[in-house]
């Protein structure tokens, strides 16, 4: 029982203050079950230096905007530039960091200079390790040819019952301390990514391959069948996307993430550029997952960023 209410606690940290984990990635403790307080010194060796300064941003209030900056580049410039006055909560942070290392300059030099939450910085716990992740960057996965779009597109209701949210917890638990798993909890975790899902859940499936085979986990034979499954069923529930909301950016950063940012259909990056507040942020960001559970506005910002930036560096290696 113990080990179940930490784990709650755990979750409700991750999605009520930062996200849903995916993306998250790193929700729950060690395998341990631990969360202890950093030394002072330690602690305050992990807070941001100061941004370097930015270019003047040329009556756009976005700094380093370039002035003949596409509508793709602007969208990522505005959505780097809302963590300026956001604190990066674990997950976020993973991926912030995971596309700015993509990107280079000047986001590579500009992000250490984001704030982060207090809990990252701390704290030794999921959020804390989550954000170290993301400093972690692994070659991408091989690509695969983009699947045909559904015939029959049918939308997924992104709620998720109690059950399900300690799987997410549990598979990003795994996932993210997996070269510590015993076979026991291996085989949990394999057990869990392969069970059906939809929504949330399986996009938390796809991240959970990944990572596990990035962190040395899981073997090509094993994980590669697993990457393509998933990344299809992610691919067929964003084809039924018709508006860009939190769902949908995450489908899209995980599909990046999987090494299939070519699968990121145009007409779902068109949505995101032109909903696009003028803060970087989208409407409607906000989201009930779960009895008290909720995904913030920076979860879709980060992820948004994540799937955006692998868009936009794509680009950029095409016109090479």
């Amino acid at each position: 029982m113990r080990a179940r209410t930490l784990l709650r606690v755990a979750l409700l940290g991750l999605l009520a203050g930062c996200g849903d984990c995916a993306a998250c990635g790193g929700c729950g403790e060690s395998s341990a079950e631990r969360e202890l307080t950093k030394p002072p010194a330690e602690a305050a060796a992990e807070q941001p230096a100061e941004a370097p300064a930015t270019p003047p941003d040329a009556g756009t209030g976005i700094p380093g905007l370039p002035p003949d900056a596409s509508p793709l580049e602007t969208a990522v410039y505005r959505a780097f530039h809302y963590f300026r006055s956001h604190e990066l909560r674990g997950d976020q942070a993973w991926a912030v960091r995971q596309a700015s290392a993509l990107l280079g300059e000047p986001f590579a030099e500009q992000v250490e200079g984001l704030k982060l939450h207090v809990d990252v910085v701390e704290r030794d716990n999921a959020e804390s390790r989550m954000a170290a992740l993301g400093k972690r960057v692994f070659p991408p996965p091989p690509a695969l040819p983009t699947p045909p779009p559904p015939t029959a597109r049918q939308k997924v209701d992104p709620a998720l019952t109690q059950a399900q949210v300690m799987r997410v917890l549990q598979i990003m638990q795994r996932s993210i301390d997996c070269a510590q798993l015993d076979e026991r909890e291996r085989a949990k975790l394999l057990d869990d990514l392969r069970r059906p899902a939809t929504g949330y859940l399986l996009s938390h499936q796809l991240w959970g391959v990944v990572t596990a085979q990035h962190l040395g986990c899981l073997e090509a034979s094993l994980a590669e069948p697993m990457r393509k499954k998933l990344a299809e069923e992610v691919f067929a529930e964003l084809s039924a996307d018709d508006a860009w909301n939190d769902l949908a950016a995450e489908r899209a950063a995980l599909l990046a993430y999987a090494g299939l940012t070519d699968w990121i259909p145009q007409s779902l990056v068109a949505l995101a550029i032109t909903s696009q507040r003028d803060d970087g942020s989208w409407p409607k960001a906000e989201l009930k997952v779960a009895k008290g559970v909720k995904l913030p506005e920076g979860h879709t910002v980060a992820l948004g960023f994540y799937a955006l930036a692998h868009k936009l560096a794509a680009e950029r290696s095409a016109a090479r």
